[in-house]
């Protein structure tokens, strides 16, 4: 009886076995997804939209980055010229490329010095070196904290070397083409606070700057006291300086009357953070505000400032005009050369003058090594771009509309090594270019830009084997 319970008992396992479902097959781990590295938004100025840095990947230079910036190491000072690099590839034209930054300034910590650099078929790298120290490659432009720019840039700290005078040095190299060396930029280390620059600080209320005699290493600073705003800090002029130097003003209210030029001349000027106001157009206590700065000055620079009603804003000389809005142009917005970048004209339109107004105009001068990079003037009553002679130009990013019975785009003379990429330049008219007035291209390159109002992307008529348009576009 034993054996028959032990026997059913087995038959009974067996059949509850059978009803289950069976146990599905073991299935191996999934496999790990790569989550991407956390990146960083930055919020360029002007923000259209928020810039993205990418996370920097390995190399094997270790002074290479992409999306990220280096860190200089100083030497002991350069021996000798920057030699000139031999050229790479099948083309010649060079890079076009400046420094970002306002030479001769002080620096007390870390501070990001910036290079902006183009070429028709691409950039390869920008290479710095601080102080005769190592050089170092940035193969990507980013955006520059300090600059809000984005850039080939790179770190220097003014606590790794002693106060005092450095110099920096930059090679810019394109894949296809011809580097160019850049000038050597100085500045001034100041960790421990020895290098002192003149100030003069002005209270509440209007002011006249009067006839100073300037440094000519280094910046003579005007600047309101401290705990006065910029609103309550008034300067209607600058005197003539009693020698060719270099001056900065610095958060202050420029209010300047009926044909008041708004600074003297000779050496260098430099603004920073002011609000420039000229006269009301409808006035009848005398003409315009001419200009903002005397075109004897040897270089301006205007950063992160606002400028109103004038009737021809940057007139001559070299510099830099970074982070700047106009409102209220008469005349010509642009007659200097150099870097603009981070530029936006509200209004340009003709007051009290029968001259037309032109976004940009150069008169009896040759812009060379220019760059104009994020550049837009949405209602331009008058010319748009009217260059004559350019050589190794870019514009980059750049946005012109013209109203009424004016060119958009009208070039004349020569154009040697100029790109215009990433551009609409759009009026009610057509542009043209001035075969009549010595209009001759060499090497003019446009990529990815709109000239007109309609396809093709050039108006008819612009067919020269000395212009390529990128992509290719069929005329037939």
């Amino acid at each position: 009886r034993e054996a028959t319970r032990q026997r059913e008992a087995e038959r009974e396992r067996q059949r509850q076995q059978a009803a289950e479902p069976a146990a599905p097959a073991s299935q191996p781990d999934p496999e790990p997804v790569n989550q991407p590295d956390p990146i960083e938004v930055v919020d360029p100025l002007p923000t259209p939209e928020p810039e993205v840095i990418p996370t920097p990947t390995p190399t094997t230079d270790p002074g290479t980055s992409s999306g990220d910036a280096p860190k200089l190491v100083p030497g002991n000072g350069f021996n000798g010229e920057t030699p000139q690099p031999a050229a790479v590839g099948n083309k010649t034209t060079k890079a076009i490329a400046r420094w970002d930054v306002v030479p001769e300034q002080r620096f007390d910590g870390v501070f990001e010095v910036g290079v902006i650099a183009f070429h028709s078929y691409g950039m390869d790298r920008v290479e710095m070196s601080f102080n005769g120290g190592p050089w170092k490659a940035v193969r990507e432009p980013s955006m520059n904290p300090r600059t809000k720019v984005k850039e080939y840039w790179a770190k220097i700290d003014a606590n790794d070397i002693k106060d005092g005078r450095v110099e920096l040095r930059a090679v810019a190299y394109p894949k296809n083409g011809t580097p160019r060396v850049l000038e050597t930029l100085v500045l001034f280390a100041n960790a421990n606070g020895s290098v002192e620059f003149p100030v003069l600080e002005l209270g509440a209320g209007s002011h006249g700057i009067p006839s100073m005699t300037l440094p000519t290493e280094g910046w003579l600073i005007v600047r309101p006291k401290p705990g006065v705003s910029k609103a309550d800090c008034r300067v209607w002029g600058l005197g003539r300086p009693k020698n060719a130097g270099n001056i900065k003003i610095e958060g202050v209210t420029m209010k300047v009357g009926t044909g008041g030029r708004g600074a003297g001349s000779w050496g260098k000027l430099w603004m920073e953070n002011v609000d420039y106001i000229g006269a009301n157009k409808d006035t009848t206590d005398g003409p315009l505000t001419w200009w903002m700065a005397d075109h004897q000055w040897t270089a301006k620079y205007h950063t992160n400032m606002t400028i109103r009603r004038v009737q021809a804003a940057f007139h001559t000389g070299d510099g830099i005009i970074r982070n700047v809005n106009l409102d209220e142009i008469y005349e010509d917005a642009v007659r200097q050369t150099g870097l603009l970048v981070n530029v936006t004209i509200e209004n340009l339109s003709a007051a009290k003058s029968s001259f037309h107004p032109d976004a940009f105009q150069w008169y009896n001068r040759t812009p060379e090594n220019m760059i104009v990079y994020n550049f837009n003037a949405k209602r331009v009553v008058g010319q748009g771009l009217f260059p004559g002679n350019m050589i190794d130009c870019a514009f980059v990013n750049v946005d012109i509309t013209t109203v009424g019975q004016y060119r958009p785009l009208q070039m004349q003379g020569k154009c040697q090594n100029v790109l215009i990429q990433d551009s609409v330049i759009k009026g009610d008219i057509e542009g043209v270019l001035r075969y009549d007035k010595g209009f001759e291209a060499h090497d003019l390159v446009f990529r990815d830009s709109t000239i007109g109002t309609k396809f093709p992307y050039l108006p008819s008529g612009w067919q020269n084997e000395e212009i390529k348009i990128y992509p290719l576009l069929n005329y037939d």
